[in-house]
């Protein structure tokens, strides 16, 4: 199987506009790859199954993360976006692992959509679900608060609240 790992040097602080060829066979993006540049938004390519720790971050400008259709994703890294602009981000149905902390400094993210067709994860009530073992059918780990909500309830079913889950939101009660 052919992996490429893209990074981009530091020295791309002006980069503003990213756009892959059709067909790419793009499977991994490094590790601070886009790091501290300009990119305002991105289409993942279908093929990549992995995106790394702080592939995004510190792109200031950066409101939003497509995937293509068909998207192949399996893991986010931590941390990918820190201090990005980035409000809103719809995960495919092929993901499988979002790591702890994945979503950690993204301050303006309000909204994560996930495929209803994802087995391991889900949204509800801007809370996302995750499962502390992936062969069980329960969703027993709460993953992720969105940035704005205010108000959460712990359902009787978590075992778990991960790492930074509410880290930047407005949450007033629990």
């Amino acid at each position: 199987e052919k992996v490429e790992i893209l990074n981009i040097n530091k020295n791309c602080e002006y980069l503003q506009k990213v756009e892959f060829q059709p067909g790419s066979e793009l499977k991994t993006i490094g590790s601070f790859a886009f790091d501290h540049t300009q990119i305002e938004e991105i289409c993942i390519p279908r093929r990549v199954k992995r995106i790394c720790s702080n592939a995004f971050s510190s792109c200031f400008q950066l409101k939003r993360i497509d995937f293509e259709k068909d998207s192949e994703l399996e893991i986010i890294e931590r941390e990918i976006a820190t201090d990005s602009q980035i409000e809103s981000i719809v995960l495919p149905a092929s993901i499988q692992k979002l790591e702890d902390k994945c979503f950690r400094n993204i301050k303006n993210l309000i909204k994560v959509t996930i495929s209803p067709d994802n087995p391991n994860y889900k949204n509800c009530n801007n809370l996302i679900y995750g499962k502390s073992d992936t062969k069980s059918d329960k969703f027993d780990v709460l993953f992720f608060a969105c940035r704005d909500i205010e108000t959460v309830t712990i359902p009787p079913f978590i075992k778990k609240i991960s790492p930074f889950a509410f880290s930047n939101s407005k949450i007033k009660t629990v």
